[in-house]
């Protein structure tokens, strides 16, 4: 039984592989998706279409025996999405720096308002009580 395992453990060890890459391929295909659902209109057709015709191929090599093939398909898929989500970051860090400016303004006299200046400090309470 111990020179059956050993005999078959390298082709155990790339079925292992096969299968360790093939559900990686999955997750990248879903997570895909989900981007480009969530992104909307954010992200133009011209830029949705390499990637969606990039996961149409990985999904047609991911089942089949080629590792390299899932591989080097897998990889790119993934610098295709890599575009889309760069592109969103760079929206949203843009309305981020746009929602912050209008706060950066100097306040002006009828922002001060609200200073307590003319009050006298609250004095400590005594808390002997004798």
């Amino acid at each position: 039984m111990r020179q059956d395992a050993e005999v078959h453990a390298e082709e155990d060890k790339k079925k292992k592989e096969l299968v360790e890459t093939r559900n990686l391929a999955e997750q990248l295909m879903f997570t895909t998706e989900k981007t480009l659902k969530d992104a909307g209109d954010k992200v133009t057709p011209d830029e949705k279409r390499p990637v969606e015709d990039a996961v149409m191929k990985l999904k047609g090599v991911k089942d089949g025996n080629d590792l390299e093939a899932i591989k080097k398909t897998t990889e790119e898929l993934s610098q295709a999405v890599q575009k889309i989500g760069e592109k969103l970051y760079s929206a949203t860090k843009e309305k981020e720096e746009a929602e912050k400016k209008p706060e950066e303004k100097p306040k002006s006299d009828e922002d001060k308002s609200g200073d307590k200046t003319d009050e006298k400090p609250e004095e400590p309470k005594n808390k002997d009580t004798k």
